[in-house]
């Protein structure tokens, strides 16, 4: 039969787990939403980027074609 003090060291091992598995629980959910937000956002500023590129792309064609038609005209 174990002892008293070896049941309550077993106990409070137990106890200090448990307590660092729920602390680690409720501090890694707000990171990994936060991550999420990050990624998000990231995701969000590349198709920003994405849209401007094209309107340059654009653009810039539109230049082209001002200029070769300026050519052609002289």
């Amino acid at each position: 039969m174990m002892s008293m003090i070896t049941v309550m060291m077993m106990m409070m091992m137990m106890l200090m787990m448990m307590t660092v598995m729920v602390m680690m629980t409720f501090l890694l959910l707000p990171l990994l939403l936060l991550l999420q937000l990050l990624l998000l956002l990231l995701q969000l500023l590349l198709l920003l980027q994405h849209r401007v590129g094209e309107a340059a792309v654009h653009t810039l064609r539109q230049v082209q074609d001002s200029w070769l038609l300026a050519i052609r005209l002289k």
